[in-house]
């Protein structure tokens, strides 16, 4: 069925998205020694 194609690439990319934001978010907090908004909301 289409829909079921469908929620598996939405799920891949929830998931390809968050690994992209754990990235970043280790990138910058290796940089700088803050912790803002958005990166607590993500972790």
């Amino acid at each position: 069925m289409p829909w079921i194609a469908l929620e598996e690439l939405a799920a891949q990319q929830v998931v390809k998205y968050r690994n992209h934001w754990d990235k970043w978010n280790r990138l910058l907090h290796g940089r700088f020694p803050f912790r803002g908004p958005v990166a607590s909301s993500v972790a």
